[in-house]
């Protein structure tokens, strides 16, 4: 008899086990999507204030704009005179055309080892630029919002300067 009640407190253990580690990925699943969900959503952002067009300490070059049915994806680079370090926010946002609302992409700077030494002989200064280059990226798949009818911009604000750079690659025929 205590042989058969030690096989059933082993199959019940077993059994919550299992039901833990199924708990346990269903938790993994959810919170991937959250966060998939999270870096696809293209928030409203505030671009009051910004001027459009780049002033002349500002460099800038766009290696890549790229609009398909399913991606918008942008990859640059951007600096300002003076401005080597420190504390700056760059974004590529899509702007309605009729409503002015901004909505951002998914952007990440990068350090671009080939464009900071150019920049120093270009604007000047004694410190590399750092992270002057920046990725950005919609999955249009995955996001709710509809990006038809927007124009691409570089949001570049240091704290002095907060400038709209507009691009020329269009998202036509976006969702």
């Amino acid at each position: 008899m205590a042989h058969s009640s030690g096989e059933s407190g082993a199959g019940a253990i077993g059994r919550l086990a299992a039901i833990g580690l199924l708990l346990a990925a269903l938790a993994a699943v959810l919170f991937h999507g959250f966060l998939f969900r999270r870096d696809n959503a293209a928030p409203v952002v505030d671009v009051s204030g910004y001027a459009v067009g780049a002033p002349a300490d500002v460099a800038y070059a766009i290696d890549g704009c790229w609009v398909t049915p399913r991606k918008v994806a942008v990859r640059g680079w951007i600096a300002r005179k003076g401005a080597a370090i420190g504390r700056r926010s760059v974004r590529v946002v899509a702007i309605d055309a009729a409503s002015g609302e901004a909505r951002a992409l998914r952007t990440v700077l990068q350090a671009r080892s080939d464009i900071a030494e150019m920049l120093m002989h270009r604007l000047g200064g004694t410190d590399a630029y750092a992270l002057p280059g920046f990725v950005a990226s919609l999955n249009l798949a995955a996001t709710d919002q509809s990006l038809r009818g927007r124009t691409l911009h570089v949001a570049y604000d240091d704290g002095r300067v907060k400038v709209l750079i507009p691009l020329e690659c269009r998202i036509e025929g976006a969702p």
